[in-house]
Order: C-alpha cells, then structure tokens, then sequence
C-alpha cells in the first residue's frame, strides 16, 4: 500500500477523478461524507495519512473510479467486502486490467514516471483529443 507522499497524491488524484466523473460536485461533499471538515480531507492529502480505520471507507468510495492498484494493493490485498462491489463499477477512468495496454507509445512505466502535475497534464491534452474523436463518431 502507497505511503506518505505518494498516498496523499493518490488520495488527491481519486478526489479529482471523483468530482470529474460526477461522483460528487466539490470536495466539501465528499468531506461531508467522510463526516470531517474540508480542512481534514486537506490533511489527508498534505500528509498522505488518514486513520487506519478510515481505509475501508475511503476504499469503498472511490471504488467507482479508482480501484486497487491506485492505492498500491494488489487484488489479492483488496478487501473482500469491497472486491464484488469495486469490480463491477469501473468508470471511464479505469482500465479494464484484464485488456492489453492499447497505447505504444505513450506506455504507463513513461505515464508512471512523470510528476503528478505532468500526469494531469497528459491527461486533459488526451480528455480533449478523445472529446473531440467521440464528437465526430456522433
């Protein structure tokens, strides 16, 4: 399981996905679901810890967009209350981890290796060329 920095971050990107795929319209709500103030959730990105008996909850809640490789748990690790549930809800920010990697030369190891910032940036260039391909498919 990610650590520190690296579980803020990933806390951080699950927030950001959360609010882009329409799961929740601003981090109040989803500090208001994790019953802390908009300060807190803050905290947990900041210093990349919440309480141990959070992880179950934060787990289950953003199961619909990210799943167990994001927080650095394998499926085996993932617990199995959540495995039924977090399977069958991928969203569209989720590969399906059973398909190839579609890309060749854009490969996660190169995605991976990039600083969070780059990463959001890779992200929106191909969310607008993707926009713009499904736009000519309608």
């Amino acid at each position: 399981m990610l650590k520190g920095k690296e579980f803020g971050q990933a806390i951080d990107a699950a927030i950001t996905l959360k609010i882009e795929s329409g799961g929740a319209r601003s981090k109040a709500e989803i500090a208001r679901h994790f019953k802390v103030q908009p300060p807190s959730l803050s905290d947990w990105v900041k210093k990349g810890s919440i309480a141990k008996e959070r992880l179950p909850d934060l787990w289950a809640y953003f199961a619909d967009v990210v799943g167990p490789e994001h927080w650095g748990l394998t499926t085996k690790e993932w617990p199995s209350g959540l495995s039924s549930s977090a399977a069958g809800r991928h969203s569209r920010h989720v590969p399906e981890s059973t398909l190839p990697w579609p890309l060749k030369k854009a490969t996660p190891e190169r995605i991976r290796a990039l600083t969070p910032a780059q990463q959001r940036q890779v992200d929106d260039a191909l969310d607008v060329m993707l926009r713009g391909f499904e736009a000519e498919g309608k």
